[in-house]
């Protein structure tokens, strides 16, 4: 990968507010994102034939370089909501609140890159450089939500 930016930050409220309900609103919450952004990965375009004979299919057609084409850009960022409730004591109780693709952005993984090509190792068709231009698509999860409980003691 040619590029990665990678970020967490976590954020604690406090508040000293001489209003009890503000107080209490104020205080006790976390709020935490993840931040993912980078270059697409780079894709081996494959051929469909065992080119040099040494029974294994992952030789490149002819004329096509290494890493020849890439995924698109990863932006994904990740976000989660804890409020702590405190119960008595020692004893709290947490509700959490996590969101994954915050924005729900489309998100590659991988693309089918084998192609046809003779004997000789030239590809049958004219090969794209645009990933999405290749069969079966994957990509990383949708947005998602979950929401749990916790007491911890």
């Amino acid at each position: 990968m040619r590029h990665s930016i990678n970020g967490n930050i976590i954020y604690i409220s406090e508040n000293h507010s001489t209003n009890d309900l503000v107080r209490h609103l104020l205080n006790g919450n976390q709020i935490g994102l993840l931040l993912q952004y980078n270059s697409g990965l780079p894709l081996n375009i494959l051929s469909n034939q065992d080119l040099n004979g040494d029974a294994t299919f992952s030789d490149q057609p002819l004329f096509i370089s290494r890493n020849s084409i890439y995924l698109p850009w990863r932006k994904n960022m990740d976000m989660s909501y804890t409020r702590f409730v405190p119960i008595r004591a020692s004893v709290r109780g947490e509700v959490i609140v996590e969101l994954k693709n915050v924005f729900n952005t489309v998100q590659m993984a991988g693309v089918n890159t084998t192609v046809k090509t003779d004997l000789a190792g030239n590809p049958l068709t004219a090969l794209s450089t645009n990933p999405l231009d290749y069969p079966n698509p994957s990509g990383f999860e949708q947005r998602k939500l979950q929401l749990g409980f916790k007491v911890r003691f």
